[in-house]
């Protein structure tokens, strides 16, 4: 008899940048777009958040398929970010995503 996981978190999967474990690097007077989708669990979506940096940066819709632009205001500064979505579901179970981008000087 095996037991399956009754209750799976939200998956998000990153569609764009590609390449996950690569560091996407932009100008600082340029921002690029994040998409993502969001697979939920047995529970439905309650909040999308993203963070900079640890730092809440935005609230999200809950829809499925997002894109948000990073760096749109142009203030994030020179050097290594990290950008990480966080979704919460009605049991309030948390999901977490994060991956580094770099603003570079020209």
């Amino acid at each position: 008899m095996t037991f399956e996981d009754r209750n799976p978190a939200t998956t998000i999967t990153i569609v764009s940048p590609l390449k996950e474990s690569a560091i996407t690097r932009i100008y600082g007077d340029q921002y690029f777009n994040l998409r993502f989708t969001l697979t939920p669990g047995q529970n439905e979506i309650s909040s999308v958040n993203l963070y900079i940096d640890g730092n809440l940066s935005r609230i999200l819709p809950t829809t499925l398929e997002q894109s948000v632009a990073i760096n749109e205001e142009k203030d994030i500064l020179i050097g290594v970010h990290t950008a990480e979505i966080e979704t919460i579901d009605t049991k309030m179970q948390k999901t977490r995503k994060s991956f580094p981008f770099e603003i570079i000087a020209r």
